[in-house]
């Protein structure tokens, strides 16, 4: 990086000219400014609201070109509900680059219990019946063959916490017993990645 200065003379001005016509010394100013880098594929790999679990989530970036590294982030995990701002320090050849730049991120961990009910399209994918369901009879959840022989199921009160039932799985079916107290209840459906469906059920 830097301007520079380049001289050009001609070795026998009585014979010799430039194209012209002059034969006066040549004076240039040069320089080298510093490169971009090619940011475009750059991304946070966020692209929808966490379900809180319980567990940390983290957010980070991706796509980042040869030369460029996270030196620090801040802001990008969580364990409890609500929403965050991720930044990120960057690591880059200052000498020969301009500095990189990759905007915030805002992002959130949900209340399971509102997540849930913005499942879509939940039956079909499964259904559960009887439901409404008296306290202390079964429910009983079926599952379509796309999803059943990954999934598992949780029941969930309206905090989005678990319930504790006892869940039998019987010929592609789930039995869920233990259902003594009248509410509004989940049944996710989920594999170890994401929700497939979550059912809501009434028990009376």
């Amino acid at each position: 990086m830097g301007t520079y200065s380049a001289y050009a003379v001609l070795n026998d001005k009585e014979n010799t000219s430039w194209s012209d016509g002059t034969t006066e010394d040549v004076y240039v100013a040069w320089r080298i400014v510093k490169a971009d880098y090619y940011m475009s594929a750059v991304a946070w790999d966020y692209t929808e609201p966490f379900e809180w679990d319980g567990t940390t989530k983290t957010v980070s970036l991706t796509g980042l070109p040869e030369g460029v590294s996270v030196n620090s982030y801040k802001g990008n995990t969580a364990t409890d509900v609500g929403t965050y701002s991720a930044s990120a320090v960057l690591n880059y050849q200052w000498w020969n680059y301009n500095k990189p730049e990759v905007p915030e991120l805002n992002w959130s961990i949900e209340n399971l219990a509102l997540a849930l009910e913005q499942t879509q399209n939940a039956e079909a994918v499964a259904t559960a019946y009887p439901n409404p369901l008296m306290a202390g009879t079964v429910l009983q959840v079926e599952i379509g063959e796309e999803h059943g022989a990954n999934a598992n199921v949780e029941l969930l009160n309206l905090s989005g916490l678990q319930v504790p039932v006892t869940i039998e799985k019987q010929n592609g079916a789930y039995i869920i017993s233990g259902l003594t107290r009248p509410g509004v209840y989940f049944v996710r459906i989920f594999t170890p990645t994401k929700s497939i469906a979550v059912l809501k059920v009434i028990v009376k």
